[in-house]
């Protein structure tokens, strides 16, 4: 109803083309809920917000040691360090593999060149953490010739798994 009542006063008015009066409910209702929406989203615009000037120090003190650090931190430092350890030859770096050990040895050689104080096992950087990993050769599932992949669709563990037989059922059912 109240969209009837606005139609009418509306078309009364005389900078509407006479057309205007044709409108169908529906595309008045549309033009009625578009002009609230973009009404209330613009609200949401704040102007005041300003991305913050990243050529100046949040943090001054110059006598704190971790702001002389941080100081001494430059875009080239970082993209060089993360070049070489993102690199092919660490391998992902996947705990447990030859690429890991790689990238925790050149992390090592970065602290000792730093003058970092080795203070994990033997006066080093490292310290032990108690790590398993089983795989095995292929894990697959598949249901009416549908392949499901290992961690995205199932769950399975080796270490819990490897005693059991190999088996193909003829027939699944679920209660």
């Amino acid at each position: 109803m109240l969209s009837a009542v606005l139609l009418k006063d509306v078309s009364s008015l005389s900078i509407f083309a006479p057309s205007f009066e044709y409108i169908s409910m529906k595309s008045a209702f549309f033009i009625l809920v578009f002009s609230i929406s973009s009404s209330v989203l613009s609200a949401q615009y704040i102007s005041s917000v300003t991305t913050p000037d990243t050529s100046i120090a949040a943090v001054t003190d110059t006598t704190d040691v971790a702001v002389k650090i941080a100081n001494t931190i430059t875009a080239a430092d970082l993209k060089g360090h993360l070049s070489i350890l993102a690199s092919d030859e660490y391998e992902g770096r996947e705990t447990g593999e030859k690429g890991n050990e790689l990238a925790a040895s050149y992390i090592a050689n970065e602290f000792k060149k730093m003058g970092l104080p080795a203070i994990g096992l033997e006066n080093s950087y490292f310290q032990k953490v108690a790590f398993n990993k089983t795989k095995w050769e292929k894990n697959a599932l598949s249901v009416n010739d549908k392949e499901y992949k290992h961690l995205w669709d199932y769950l399975c563990f080796a270490t819990l798994n490897e005693h059991m037989p190999f088996y193909t059922p003829e027939e699944v059912v679920f209660l």
